[in-house]
């Protein structure tokens, strides 16, 4: 039992040997970290917190249906596209040359190592992150707390440009598609106007309703009379009519003969491009109502194209920093204090197990 308390003991008593030692190290190595950090300068942050936009606010309304539903609020994918853009070297590159970032860190622009020098700067200084509610906190980290928060200002400005810009390209690349579809309607229509002119040439059709409706009234009526003057003739002949009579009423009726048949022969040749024509002309009615259609459509897209929007929904503008970000001179120094301590504490541990075990 003895030997037991003595073993447990033993380490405890051996650190108390040692204390001045542990304390001096600890002292030591504490007051250098104080040194270090205060020579170390101060940091300031500056942060903008938003949300991304729906990209239905870049949209025209649906023509017909102004009821529709309109996110406001972008979804997942918008969330990610934002990070994406906040994230890439084109917003980074228009940091670098709004503000001098080479000239500001002071990097040598000759080193060939000088862009990956500005990477790991801009990495270190330059943060994006998702926030567990879903937006997004664009943060700037500098030495200057004014050029912190203009930095942050502008990366956010940037980073709405890019976004708007990505909406703008694919409005742009829908508007030439409608464009195009358009002009090959347009010439599509100039073909199908052409045939119609032909057909109503060719088969002397001018109206279709009214002509179907004048045909229909004059061939009954010319049919009447035609029958009434064969009747009359037949009468006058039948009871021996002077001849002058009967040359003026046979000439009547050649007349009217004459003009039956040219009736009937053009109602004949109506009839023949009747159903052709007919289809034509829906076909055009229909191809116009769609080109019309086509045309307020892309009407609408170049006036949302022409119109601006935000892609996001700024809910934290960034502020002028007023605390020191880092460095956390009082945790710097209390964690080499402690790490100091444990790791003299444990060297003379290791050291008093070697020498026993020798």
């Amino acid at each position: 039992m003895m030997d037991s308390t003595e073993h447990l003991l033993r380490p405890i008593l051996l650190l108390w040997k040692n204390k001045k030692l542990i304390i001096l190290s600890t002292l030591g190595f504490s007051i250098l970290a104080a040194i270090i950090v205060l020579i170390k300068p101060n940091y300031y942050q500056s942060s903008s917190l938003f949300y991304p936009a729906s990209t239905d606010l870049a949209k025209p309304m649906p023509i017909g249906n102004q009821d529709q539903k309109m996110l406001y609020y972008g979804e997942s994918g918008d969330l990610d596209r934002l990070f994406s853009i906040a994230k890439s070297r084109e917003l980074k590159r228009q940091l670098i040359d709004i503000f001098d970032l080479y000239t500001h860190y002071d990097i040598d622009t000759t080193s060939l190592k000088a862009a990956y020098a500005m990477d790991l700067k801009l990495n270190k200084l330059y943060q994006v992150e998702k926030t567990k509610y879903d937006a997004l906190k664009l943060s700037v980290e500098d030495k200057d707390p004014a050029f912190a928060q203009q930095m942050a200002k502008t990366a956010t400005d940037i980073l709405n440009s890019i976004a708007q810009q990505v909406v703008k390209q694919s409005q742009a690349t829908l508007i030439n598609s409608y464009k195009h579809t358009i002009n090959e309607k347009n010439a599509a229509m100039k073909i199908l106007s052409d045939s119609i002119t032909l057909l109503r040439s060719t088969y002397n059709v001018y109206n279709l309703e009214n002509q179907s409706m004048a045909y229909a009234e004059l061939i009954p009526e010319t049919s009447a009379k035609l029958a009434n003057l064969k009747s009359r003739y037949s009468s006058l002949k039948s009871n021996g009519a002077p001849k002058d009579t009967l040359t003026k009423v046979k000439s009547l009726l050649n007349g009217y003969q004459a003009q039956s048949d040219a009736l009937k022969q053009e109602m004949n040749l109506f009839n023949n491009g009747y159903l052709t024509i007919l289809s034509a002309e829906n076909e055009q009615e229909s191809f116009n109502k769609q080109l019309s259609l086509d045309k307020q459509r892309l009407s609408q897209l170049e006036a949302a194209y022409n119109s601006p929007f935000s892609a996001i929904h700024l809910v934290q503008s960034a502020e002028y920093p007023i605390i020191k970000s880092r460095p956390k001179r009082t945790l710097i120094v209390l964690g080499v204090a402690l790490a100091t301590l444990l790791f003299t504490s444990l060297i003379i541990l290791i050291k008093d197990l070697f020498s026993r075990l020798t």
